[in-house]
């Protein structure tokens, strides 16, 4: 299955670690493009930043190194629940980048 010119295949051929820094990557390249989003809105809050890495960032990160460290070194049967999962995140993480380099730079879509 693949979604347009991203082939989700790629990630099961890749050994765990690799696969939970390109979704820490992901996570960080949106948090820091929704802070660009937040300053160009004038929405931006240094108050809130912390609550929102608290709250929307770390439980992401946070959930994803606990199982791929089991999937690592317990193997198998979390192998089976670590790779969908992550392919589930970084898709939902590329899709938000997507939408907040749209909306940053006034683009739209045309397929909609």
């Amino acid at each position: 299955m693949t979604f347009g010119d991203f082939d989700p295949g790629f990630i099961t051929d890749l050994p765990v670690f690799e696969v939970l820094l390109i979704i820490v990557i992901a996570i960080l390249v949106d948090t820091i493009f929704g802070v660009i989003l937040a300053i160009q809105q004038g929405n931006f809050s240094w108050q809130e930043l912390p609550r929102f890495l608290g709250t929307n960032v770390l439980p992401y990160v946070l959930g994803l190194v606990v199982l791929s460290l089991v999937s690592e070194y317990q193997g198998e049967p979390f192998s089976f629940i670590f790779y969908p999962t992550a392919l589930a995140v970084l898709i939902r993480y590329i899709s938000k980048v997507k939408e907040k380099i749209e909306k940053l730079f006034g683009l739209s879509n045309k397929n909609s």
